[in-house]
């Protein structure tokens, strides 16, 4: 049974998901591996705003943030 991937799905986790499909996994599988797939590009996205935050910090000449 082929499983329809919502549009909203990270490219990544899409693709995963479709070698899964290829694969015949079932879905118990297919679930568990998007659950952590999906974990893992929260916490990036995560990192990736805790990253910006810090640099919010930064006023004023950016070069003197670079020495």
């Amino acid at each position: 049974m082929k499983t329809t991937i919502s549009t909203s799905v990270h490219p990544l986790i899409k693709k995963c998901l479709q070698h899964l499909e290829v694969i015949d996994a079932n879905a118990k599988t297919k679930q568990i591996v998007y659950m952590y797939m999906r974990k893992l590009l929260q916490e990036q996205q995560q990192n990736t705003m805790i990253h910006f935050d810090g640099a919010e910090e930064m006023d004023g000449d950016l070069s003197q943030h670079l020495k």
